[in-house]
């Protein structure tokens, strides 16, 4: 693995209560542009204070999975808030995002059954399409006739589910929402939209893409995370009563598994709360997104096609994205390089994720720093902007 390129490092990352976007990475001072706390809610009084009183109230952790001994009022209270900030009827809270996307659908799909999957959706939705054992039809990227295609070419007597990210945090670009949920109407298809970057950042009260289309009554399964934007740990799906019953039921990564912490759970429910009220954060995060992709493509360097708060930035070969990293590094300036197999291969980025916590200094010294590097590495590729 370490000569094809693959072999994965790990920083140590130290983040201080009170130092925003300042970390220390390996013992080194810089400034992130890898945090996903998009809101900045993980160091929020009220999540720290909510973490408090439950430890003092229930302990560390719950010693049980949620089935036997396991599930405290808390972790009803947070199911009905999360299915409450997206309208939906009920909700089933997961370990984390990985779990919600592989649990879910090894539980709902079955043989028999059709999943028609983004060719760009997340590994652990590719997992649990393969643990479901339904037949998995791919489509391309966001090609929404392509999707249309392949359902007349794949009738089931079984039910299908189309499945799709709303937000692709590799590309930072959304998918066709109001087309695929329309395509799911037309073919009598189930729809399952994974909202865990959009969750908090996007929608009137941060609910996310779909919400903010008007679209969220017509999402069926609804994925989304509290451990990105809301500033916490889990995963969870809003659905109907029915499918959530079923998913307590059968889903072997929710039932098999140690519940969550009520201490994190506590924040979960607080961050519902919170996040309804984040509208200004939300602004800065898009305001500053915007300014960054600017800065960036006067500067000819290849945002590709983000639109979002997510913005990669094109490297090329697992050896150039490394040389950047390392470099970016050295002065300051933690933006962690994405290679083969995460992303095609000579197709590597630096993704940068964008907080309300951050300043135009900030963005400055990320695009001064970046130009600087491009002059240490001949490698890096120079985009010609046509904006």
């Amino acid at each position: 693995m370490s000569r094809a390129g693959t072999l994965r490092n790990y920083h140590e990352v130290e983040r201080g209560m009170a130092s925003g976007p300042q970390v220390r990475v390996n013992g080194k001072s810089c400034l992130t542009f890898c945090c996903q706390d998009y809101l900045g809610l993980s160091r929020h009084p009220a999540m720290l204070e909510a973490m408090r009183e439950a430890v003092d109230r229930y302990g560390c952790g719950m010693a049980g999975s949620r089935f036997i001994g396991g599930t405290s009022p808390l972790h009803h209270q947070a199911e009905r808030a999360l299915a409450a900030l997206h309208d939906g009827e009920a909700a089933v809270l997961y370990a984390n995002g990985y779990m919600a996307n592989l649990g879910s659908i090894a539980a709902l799909a079955k043989p028999g059954d059709v999943i028609f999957s983004d060719e760009l959706n997340h590994a652990s939705i590719i997992d649990g399409c393969r643990l479901s054992r339904s037949e998995i039809v791919v489509w391309r990227h966001n090609d929404v006739e392509d999707l249309r295609l392949r359902l007349q070419q794949y009738p089931s007597a079984g039910n299908r589910f189309v499945i799709c990210e709303s937000l692709y945090s590799m590309e930072g670009h959304f998918a066709p929402v109001r087309e695929v949920l329309s395509a799911c109407a037309e073919f009598g298809c189930f729809a399952y939209v994974d909202e865990i970057h959009a969750v908090g950042v996007y929608g009137p009260k941060g609910d996310g893409y779909a919400a903010q289309l008007g679209l969220s009554s017509q999402v069926d399964l609804l994925m989304a995370g509290a451990g990105k934007a809301l500033g916490s740990l889990g995963g969870y799906v809003v659905t109907r009563s029915d499918p959530a019953a079923l998913l307590k039921s059968r889903s072997r990564a929710f039932i098999f598994t140690t519940a969550l912490p009520p201490a994190i759970v506590s924040t979960v429910i607080t961050a519902t709360e919170l996040v309804v009220d984040a509208g200004l954060l939300r602004r800065r995060i898009l305001e500053n997104a915007r300014t960054l992709r600017s800065w960036l493509r006067e500067a000819d360097f290849d945002c590709m096609t983000s639109e979002s708060h997510i913005v990669p930035i094109l490297t090329g070969s697992s050896e150039t994205t490394g040389r950047v990293t390392q470099h970016l590094l050295a002065d300051g300036l933690y933006a962690q390089g994405v290679t083969y197999p995460s992303v095609p291969r000579d197709r590597g980025r630096l993704r940068i994720a964008v907080t309300a916590d951050h300043t135009l200094d900030d963005l400055d010294r990320l695009v001064s720093g970046l130009k600087k590097v491009r002059n240490q590495v001949a490698s890096f590729p120079r985009h010609r902007s046509t904006e």
